[in-house]
């Protein structure tokens, strides 16, 4: 596909934002992937793997119901227990240390915090020429 989210950004260490689903989900016309047919590129499972490999230290998924194809309650249901996984011979190459989703109004919300247009930048992920963008300020979890 020719496709490189990461381009030479390193994200080791570091915990990243991700939209569901392939960036020509809103914009078919693009062909990049499959239009609005789902890749498994564009899968969330896919989004923690390829993370993983770059050494990231976790993957928040920014959640909307038509790129998912299921609403909030969906994600709510799936993550709000506790999780297991098999054992891996390489745990830290293979998944993230934290696994999380927001809502989308949560997302415009800390793009803003950092001056940025989470529906500009959105719309600029589509192309193979963007560029992954750093949210200033701390993080933290609660």
């Amino acid at each position: 596909r020719n496709w490189d989210d990461f381009k030479d950004v390193d994200v080791r260490g570091k915990i990243i934002v991700v939209l569901v689903n392939d960036p020509d989900f809103e914009q078919p016309e693009l062909n990049t992937f499959n239009g609005r047919a789902m890749t498994y590129y564009g899968r969330w499972t896919y989004k923690y793997e390829e993370a993983a490999r770059q050494g990231a230290a976790g993957v928040i998924v920014v959640h909307e119901t038509a790129p998912a194809s299921y609403g909030w309650a969906t994600v709510q249901n799936s993550w709000s227990t506790p999780q297991f996984d098999i054992v891996r011979a390489n745990a830290a190459g293979e998944r993230v240390a934290m696994e999380a989703w927001i809502q989308r109004d949560v997302a415009v919300d800390l793009f803003r915090r950092s001056g940025l247009d989470f529906e500009a930048l959105k719309v600029a992920a589509r192309s193979r020429d963007f560029r992954p963008v750093e949210l200033a300020g701390p993080a933290s979890a609660a």
